[in-house]
C-alpha cells in the first residue's frame, strides 16, 4: 500500500473517530418520579442527598426555587446545567 493510501486512510479514520465524539445527547429530565429508599424521607433529605452526591462529583447546586435545584457542571471547555 502507498503512502499516500496509508495516510488517506489513517485520515479518515481520525476524523470519523473526532466526529464519533463530537455527537450530543439531551439529558433526561424526570419530573415527579418517586424515590424508593424503603423508607419515608423529607423533601430536605432528599435535597440534601441531591446537593452532596453532586457536590462531591464537582457539580455546583444552587435552590432555583422550592423543589427546583440546578445544577452546573463545567468540564474543560464544556458546560452542563441541568434542571432549569
Amino acid at each position: 500500500m502507498s503512502i499516500v493510501k496509508s495516510g488517506i486512510m489513517v485520515l479518515g479514520i481520525s476524523l470519523a473517530v473526532v466526529l464519533g465524539a463530537c455527537a450530543t445527547k439531551p439529558i433526561h429530565n424526570v419530573n415527579d418520579a418517586p424515590i424508593a429508599t424503603g423508607k419515608t424521607l423529607q423533601v430536605s433529605q432528599v435535597r440534601q442527598a441531591i446537593v452532596t452526591a453532586g457536590s462531591a462529583l464537582g457539580w455546583k447546586i444552587v435552590d432555583v426555587k422550592p423543589g427546583l435545584l440546578e445544577g452546573t457542571l463545567r468540564l474543560r471547555s464544556g458546560l452542563r446545567i441541568i434542571g432549569k
